[in-house]
């Protein structure tokens, strides 16, 4: 149909794969240099990035699809990108020049536009006279972690680093570079507003694509948040039961935050924000891209977004049951540490902890000297209001997937076992007691099938007060369409959820 959206699963090679469990299966939404709208599910980060170009939102998207997992081979999943236009253009910070002793000045040229988040360098290793063949130099945008080899400046006066929108100018011929001389600058990749998002997940669900995990890449503020809060919604109201993970600003190294003062900037932020279907994940630290081994000290939203499609579920990423978070480190190579530590270890702590009022997903290393320096995830809280039993990110998902089951084994089903008695013209009705438990049979098998292994009341077959749970009342429609509404109630960790789920059922 002409204008309706749609994203197909591709290989490397262009073919059609088989989807992923829909349980694993995420769309990013953010700024790409190349995309504009819906991107298809890639299993290549090479062939993603290859069509979208580069963005922070693009090294997300490579790094849940690459799936580096060191010591292991890990099947890769597939995943899409949903690219926004700009809110917030690229931008720079203060640029250091302190390491050059020549008499050149340089500076950035703010037309051109940084296209991610780096700490940029600019080092010389042959010196010489701006505007004088003769000179070279390498590049880094991971603040010297990685860098390019050597190249020669030629006659120019600018230099932009490839694939960055990174430009730095030069001041007049005859200045001059000497050996050694280092420049350095952090940018800020390009990202969305509350509009863009809005219009995103408007797009995703009017889509026919199914997934359940969305990333966004962009500081969550309230206001970042309620959009998405109302995105889920907009999703929820078509049968697309999702969680989304966002990220946090990671501190102001511009002008020197410290790392308690960042602490209580963040916590103030989402103190009163409700939504159990979002994971704020505020944890910095260096992380090592999947496709291009650059290693960016950065928010860590891209490999936590890698490993929670990589485990089941119901699973915990990353826990000490689980494995260490592979390709993240809390330290630089000279041992110092450089990113927000949860653990004992941490100078400022109280992110991931429900008892400060702070539902955050943190990183922690463990006194543990076996693992020194392992870096593993806190529990990964949803910003849960406090009535709320879904606290985690494996309860949601898990909250997710059984409304996906009950979802599908009804509505084929029971349109035509479910009989009601209602006054002439009303617009509720009443179900037969024999309607209400084959509705509570079919919805009960496929749950207790599909979920055994991960509840502790997958037998329990009571009408009223087990696992599936069918209301007497039902909306009549016109068109012979009723609404009909259960509560699943697993049992998941020792507490039994209250999960509501309204199913809109066309009688035979």
């Amino acid at each position: 149909m002409a204008g309706t959206l749609s994203i197909n699963v591709q290989e490397a090679r262009g073919a059609v794969a088989v989807p992923a469990n829909v349980d694993n299966l995420a769309v990013v939404i953010g700024v790409s240099s190349l995309g504009d709208g819906a991107s298809p599910f890639y299993l290549s980060g090479q062939v993603a990035a290859a069509a979208l170009g580069k963005g922070d939102a693009v090294d997300i998207l490579t790094q849940i699809i690459e799936q580096r997992q060191e010591g292991s081979a890990v099947p890769k999943v597939p995943a899409a990108m949903y690219s926004t236009p700009t809110d917030t253009d690229g931008s720079y910070g203060t640029i250091d020049d302190t390491g050059v002793t020549g008499t050149v000045t340089v500076t950035v040229d703010a037309l051109s536009i940084p296209l991610g988040t780096y700490e940029a360098r600019l080092r010389c290793v042959t010196g010489g006279a701006v505007g004088t063949a003769g000179m070279k130099f390498r590049w880094s945008l991971d603040g010297g972690r990685t860098w390019s080899s050597a190249f020669a400046l030629g006659t120019a006066e600018t230099y932009t680093i490839p694939g960055s929108g990174v430009k730095f100018d030069f001041s007049a011929t005859t200045d001059t570079f000497v050996a050694g001389d280092e420049v350095t600058v952090r940018t800020f990749g390009p990202t969305p507003g509350t509009t863009e998002i809005a219009d995103a997940f408007t797009a995703l669900a009017a889509s026919s694509l199914d997934f359940s995990l969305v990333v966004i890449d962009c500081d969550a503020t309230a206001a970042v948040v309620a959009a998405v809060t109302t995105g889920l919604n907009a999703l929820a109201a078509v049968g697309k039961d999702c969680s989304a993970i966002l990220r946090a600003r990671i501190p102001d190294f511009e002008n020197d935050e410290t790392e308690a003062a960042w602490l209580a900037a963040v916590a103030d932020i989402y103190d009163t924000l409700d939504d159990d279907r979002i994971l704020i994940r505020a944890s910095y630290q260096i992380i090592t891209d999947a496709v291009t081994s650059r290693r960016y000290l950065r928010s860590d939203l891209a490999q936590f977004a890698a490993d929670v499609v990589r485990v089941p579920r119901a699973a915990w990423p990353c826990a000490p049951a689980d494995r260490p978070m592979p390709n993240a480190s809390l330290v630089d190579d000279n041992g110092a540490d450089v990113g927000h530590d949860e653990g004992p270890r941490g100078a400022a702590t109280g992110l991931s902890d429900e008892s400060q009022g702070n539902r955050l997903s943190c990183v922690q290393r463990l006194p543990d000297q076996a693992r020194r320096e392992d870096v593993f995830n806190t529990v990964p809280w949803v910003l849960y209001p406090s009535d709320s039993r879904v606290r985690n990110l494996m309860t949601r998902r898990l909250a997710n997937a059984m409304k996906r089951v009950a979802r599908s084994a009804a509505t084929p089903t029971l349109g035509a076992k479910l009989f009601f008695t209602a006054p002439e013209g009303a617009s509720t009705g009443t179900l037969t007691e024999a309607s209400r438990k084959a509705a509570q049979a079919i919805i009960f098998q496929a749950v207790s099938s599909e979920f055994g292994d991960e509840i502790g009341n997958a037998t329990d077959a009571a009408l009223d007060s087990g696992l599936v749970q069918v209301k007497p009342t039902v909306a009549i429609s016109g068109g012979n369409l009723i609404s009909l509404d259960i509560v699943l109630a697993p049992n998941v960790g020792g507490y039994v959820l209250s999960i509501g789920l309204t199913l809109a059922i066309q009688q035979g």
